[in-house]
């Protein structure tokens, strides 16, 4: 017959008994804690009271708009559906599609281009989608992950009018020796 109890040795020799509900608690008392550290980041679980904005809201919202990410990066959202990105530290360039779903995801599908050795390597064609909510206060917040989260508050200072990323886009694309960009 086995016992819940069980006598170790320390450092300083034998220690008081544990029961094993006691190894198993203070294990799990350790996870919370690292878990609850964990949640104290940038991120943010969705709250109960947000909602998905109506697509027409993320079509108006990005149309015709460059979002920009940082060091002359950024996206370039085009009124006909078209989407171009530039990375400019990592030296590449985005090219494809954008559409918002009826589940108001704001989605692209791209082919990334990039210097590599001595010549101009292609990814293969990816598709990515971003979800949104909004809360009561109209924020919206953003997540790529899932619609579980992390959800980030989203920038719509980042958005700015216009194609601001063509002169770097169209730079970069000689530099790449890109002839035509589709």
């Amino acid at each position: 017959m086995s016992s819940d109890f069980t006598a170790t040795n320390g450092p300083c020799g034998p220690t008081a008994p544990t029961s094993r509900a006691r190894r198993v608690a203070s294990i799990l008392a350790v996870c919370l804690a690292i878990s609850a550290c964990e949640s104290t980041t940038d991120q943010t679980p969705i709250l109960a009271d947000t909602m998905k904005p109506a697509p027409e809201t993320l079509l108006r919202m990005f149309a015709n708009r460059t979002e920009g990410w940082n060091r002359g990066s950024g996206s370039y959202y085009g009124a006909d559906g078209t989407w171009r990105a530039v990375n400019t530290t990592e030296q590449s360039l985005g090219l494809g599609r954008w559409y918002v779903t009826t589940q108001s995801k704001l989605c692209t599908e791209s082919i990334w281009r990039w210097r590599q050795d001595f010549g101009t390597e292609t990814g293969e064609k990816t598709t990515s989608c971003r979800y949104f909510r909004k809360d009561a206060d109209g924020q919206l917040w953003s997540t790529s992950e899932s619609a579980d989260g992390p959800w980030y508050p989203f920038n719509k200072d980042r958005l700015s009018r216009g194609n601001q990323i063509s002169s770097e886009f169209t730079r970069l694309a000689r530099y790449l020796e890109i002839a035509k960009t589709p």
